[in-house]
Formats: structure tokens, sequence, C-alpha cells
């Protein structure tokens, strides 16, 4: 007879070996892990077990949040001995989501993407009201050069918005370069 936490059919112990070797799942002595590397074992293969129903997830703490709402994460760890730092979700899931972090925007390669992709965005809005990028008419006509990062710096007004774009493009120079 097959034990809850294997499912499938046939002897008991086949399906143990089996589930060592290949899986992640355990029959459970006590309701806790005693050692790290029962809990390694447990989350180590493409699918969690969830100790309480049995089901097989890719990702536990989605389920766990559904199925078993008046138990949380928090509880669920606590109650089986997983430290917080073990992620519950399958080796697979887990791989895709350290490829997507290091296509992300903290690594340096994603910040000049991102930087980049936000200079096109705003010479694509400046282009939009016929001004230079920092550059805005005010009520008197005349043409401010401003730059914002973090707080707002008026760089001067200007008869023209072409001074004003200039005198502005070159204080934002200036300004970056100095934080470097």
């Amino acid at each position: 007879m097959a034990h809850k936490y294997f499912g499938g059919s046939g002897e008991e112990s086949s399906t143990r070996e089996y589930a060592v070797k290949n899986t992640n799942r355990r029959i459970l002595k006590s309701p806790a892990f005693e050692t790290r590397a029962e809990v390694d074992l447990y989350v180590g293969g493409g699918r969690i077990t969830c100790l309480e129903c049995g089901g097989d997830y890719i990702h536990l703490s989605s389920h766990i949040g559904q199925a078993h709402r008046a138990m949380g994460n928090k509880d669920y760890r606590k109650k089986y001995n997983i430290p917080h730092d073990v992620p519950l979700m399958g080796c697979y899931l887990l791989e895709s989501h350290r490829v997507k972090g290091a296509k992300s925007v903290k690594t340096p390669e994603g910040l000049a993407k991102e930087k980049a992709k936000l200079d096109k965005a705003m010479e694509k809005l400046c282009a939009k009201n016929g001004l230079p990028r920092g550059v805005r008419r005010t009520a008197s006509g005349k043409f401010q050069g401003r730059y914002v990062k973090g707080k707002e710096y008026i760089v001067g007004t200007f008869a023209t918005a072409e001074e004003a774009g200039i005198a502005t493009a070159k204080f934002r120079r200036d300004f970056n370069k100095n934080l470097h």
C-alpha cells in the first residue's frame, strides 16, 4: 500500500526508495524536520509536497496562502521546523527566479538599460511640447531651465528655449559628473 505522502501504487518500501532518490518527499516520523539535510531533501526536487494535505506544488507558499489560510507560511515553517532562508518552491521555479534576478535593473547592465530607456522616454515627452528637456515656459513668456534630482535646481531664466536647453544640459552634465 502506498503511503499518503508518496502517492502512486506499489509497495511502500519501493516507493520510499524512489522518493529518496528522485523527489523531495519523505515519511514523517515526527511533525518537524530535525536537521538541515532533511529540509534540503524536502525542498530539493522540482515540486514540493505540502505536509498538511499531501499535494505536490511548484510554489508551496502560494498553496499554503490559498488552501491553508488559517495556517500561513510562518506557522507552516514553525510547525515543520523549516528555516526562513529556505524557499518553499521547486528548484526549476527557483532557478527561473534567479535568472530573472540576474537580468534585473539592480545589475550595472540593467541600470544602464533602464537609464537609456528613461532618457529616450524623456526626449520623446519633451518633443511633444516642443521644448528641450528640462525647460518650461514661465507666465511672463520667458523660458526657465531646471533640473530635478531629488530636489529641484533652477538653472536660470532665458529669452529663448534653445539657450535654456543648452544651459540645462550643461548643468545636468556637470551635476552628474560631480556625483561620480
